[in-house]
């Protein structure tokens, strides 16, 4: 936040849960749809209950704040390709 950036663009492989990474080709049946209900979703909003990250001018020091996850919301965008914005309060 320091540096006015409040956005990130986070990257990562998107396996089923009972999948290891290989390094081959995954395939999804359900293409783009699947892989975001079976996999970016869940690990999308995982992710975010992890991040503890507070404006400056928000944080008084008060370190209550920070022991409890944030508020994790999802919208999707477009049913077809299974696209969304996902974010933390």
């Amino acid at each position: 936040f320091k540096d006015g950036i409040v956005r990130q663009t986070v990257r990562f492989a998107l396996l089923g849960e009972e999948e290891a990474m290989s390094g081959e080709m995954n395939e999804w049946p359900g293409g783009a749809k699947q892989m975001y209900r079976e996999a970016g979703r869940p690990l999308t909003e995982s992710l975010l209950k992890e991040v503890r990250a507070y404006a400056v001018t928000e944080s008084d020091g008060d370190e209550e704040q920070s022991r409890f996850p944030p508020a994790v919301s999802t919208n999707d965008i477009w049913d077809f390709d299974g696209s969304a914005v996902v974010t933390a309060t």
